[in-house]
C-alpha cells in the first residue's frame, strides 16, 4: 500500500492478503468494508463472492453447487458487479466459476470467455475459460487455454492436471 492509495484499495488489499493467509473472516470483513465505500465498484463485491464461496468449502467440481441457494445469491450479485463493469476480466472470471459451479455451462463459458479475453496472462482467467469448454463439450478447443494457464503458473499441480485430464479426454 503506498500514501496516495484511497480507503477502498487498502480494504481491498488487507482482503487479499487476509484471504492468501486463508483469514477468510478477516478477509470478508475487508472486502465488506470496501463494498460499503465503493457500493458501484466490482473489486469489494467480487472479494467478497470469492470468500463466501470458500467458506461453503464446495469441491471445484461442475455443478457442485446445482440448487444451492446461497450460491445463486452470489452469482447474481457476481452479474451485477460485472454489469456495472463490464471489462473487468476478475469480475468475468468468478462469475465464469460460480456459473460452473451452479451448472451453468453456457453462462460459464461465455463469462469464462470474455474474463480470459480481458486477462490474456492469467492462469486463473486461462483455466477457468478451459474448464468451462470442457464442460460444454468442448474438450479440443480446452487444449489451448489449459495450456496457457500451466504455461503461465509451471509450478500448478492442478493447472498441469487440468491440462493432462484434457489430452487424454482428446486422443
Amino acid at each position: 500500500s503506498g500514501a496516495g492509495d484511497s480507503p477502498v484499495e487498502v480494504a481491498l488489499a488487507r482482503g487479499d492478503q487476509a484471504s492468501k493467509r486463508g483469514a477468510l473472516d478477516e478477509a470478508l470483513a475487508a472486502y465488506e468494508q470496501a463494498k460499503k465505500l465503493a457500493p458501484k465498484k466490482a473489486a469489494p463485491a467480487i472479494g467478497v463472492a470469492r470468500v463466501k464461496i470458500a467458506k461453503l468449502n464446495l469441491t471445484e467440481d461442475y455443478a457442485a453447487a446445482k440448487g444451492n441457494a446461497a450460491v445463486t445469491r452470489l452469482a447474481a450479485d457476481l452479474r451485477k458487479a460485472s454489469a456495472a463493469e463490464p471489462a473487468f476480466g476478475p469480475g468475468l472470471v468468478e462469475l465464469g466459476r460460480v456459473l460452473l459451479l451452479l451448472g451453468d455451462a453456457e453462462g460459464a463459458l461465455t463469462a469464462a470467455k470474455k474474463g480470459a479475453e480481458a486477462m490474456p496472462t492469467t492462469a486463473e482467467a486461462q483455466s477457468a475459460w478451459g474448464l468451462a469448454l470442457v464442460a460444454t463439450g468442448h474438450v479440443e478447443e480446452s487444449i489451448r487455454p489449459l495450456a496457457l494457464a500451466a504455461s503461465l503458473e509451471p509450478d500448478s499441480a492442478a493447472r498441469r492436471s487440468n491440462l493432462g485430464t484434457v489430452l487424454m479426454m482428446a486422443s
